[in-house]
This record gives C-alpha cells, structure tokens and sequence, in this order.
C-alpha cells in the first residue's frame, strides 16, 4: 500500500513540475535561436522560400478576394455564362483499331475498350473492318448518325463532320 502511495506521490510531482521545466527550455531555447553567433538579433525567418515577402503578399490578397470574385452583392454563386452545357455531347475519336474478323475486334474510342456488342455513353459500333469501323452516334435532335471512323480521326458532334487528329 505505501509503494502504491509512493508510486502517486511521484507520478503527481512529475506532472506538476514538467511544464514548468518545459517552459525554462524553452526560453533558453528562444534565447539561444534569437541571436546569431555573432550576438546580433537573428532575421525574421521568410514565410516561404519560394516567394518574396510582396509577392507572397500578393498571393494572399489575390486568395482572399477570390470568394467575391465567384459571387454576387447577396453573396449567392455567380452563373458562369461560358459554362459547358450539361447536353454538349463530346466528340468521338478512334485511337486504336485490332480486327482479327467480323466478330473479332477491339476499337479504342474517347479511350475506352469497344468490342462488337459494347454499348457505351450513346456510341454502339455497327460493323468493322481492317481499316475503319461504323458507328452509331446519338445525337442531341433525337436519331442517331451512322459515323466512319479509321484509326487517329474525330468526329465532331458540334459540327457533324469527320477530321484527322484528336480534338477535344
């Protein structure tokens, strides 16, 4: 029972007297780090290392009035005008075609793996050969266009026509 009693005893003077002592470490600490060697008083350390103070500044300002820059006087978001409309459909493009046969084929279209059957987003392959492959689009007035596409070409939906080269 005294050991126990000891053992508390000791526990509670430790926890009283350690953030005393961690407050004296830590002024000579500071004391220590606020001098240089020479005894003169040590430079405020920069904020980063990578900008100077102005321009870290200027950072700072420009990520605070950002908020405003995206709101109204009432404080509601703004409504972007150039903003992608939810029915744009995206363009299609051919990347890739490996025909072994009729049935056997694969077509890499927008990055995506089309093998004969596959539908995906509004594209379902029609027929494929050695050298191109049909598709049929759905399109935004309603019926779908049938589409030729050989390997490295697009089809723009905006402007229903076939070019060579990926365009976004």
């Amino acid at each position: 029972m005294q050991r126990l009693f000891l053992l508390a005893l000791a526990a509670f003077c430790f926890a009283c007297h350690s953030p005393v002592l961690a407050q004296v470490g830590q002024s000579q600490a500071q004391k220590a780090t606020s001098t240089t060697l020479s005894g003169k008083p040590m430079p405020q350390f920069p904020k980063t290392l990578l900008y100077t103070s102005e321009e870290s500044d200027k950072i700072e300002s420009f990520l605070t009035e950002l908020p405003k820059a995206f709101t109204d006087a009432d404080g509601k978001p703004k409504v972007l005008q150039d903003a992608p409309q939810d029915d744009a459909k995206p363009n299609i493009y051919l990347s890739a075609l490996v025909y072994q046969g009729e049935k056997d084929w694969s077509a890499w279209i927008n990055g995506m793996r089309f093998r004969p059957d596959t539908v995906e987003e509004g594209i379902r392959p029609v027929r494929a050969t050695s050298r191109w492959i049909e598709l049929d689009v759905d399109s935004k007035a309603g019926p779908s266009i049938r589409v030729r596409l050989s390997p490295n070409q697009t089809y723009l939906t905006e402007d229903d026509k076939v070019v060579d080269g990926i365009f976004p």
